[in-house]
């Protein structure tokens, strides 16, 4: 292998194993999050995976009670 394949190939196997520490992390927040139930730790973990830009800013900004409470009036 060449020098730049070699920090290419190190690079993104760096960034790999920080994306699934974050995601680790995340659902570690998530599952013990008290405001949630079943449904919403569900949700908020599929967000995580399948959307992890989306979810995380909504987190962050909203925190956890803004999708239960949509589901809880959806439901209504």
């Amino acid at each position: 292998m060449t020098a730049d394949v070699t920090l290419a190939v190190a690079a993104t196997s760096t960034a790999a194993i920080l994306y699934l520490a974050a995601l680790a992390y995340a659902a570690r927040r998530i599952l013990r999050t008290p405001e949630l139930g079943l449904t919403g730790r569900v949700l908020w973990i599929a967000a995580v995976v399948f959307c992890p830009v989306v979810a995380a800013i909504v987190w962050f900004t909203a925190g956890p009670v803004p999708l239960t409470a949509v589901l809880r009036l959806s439901r209504r």
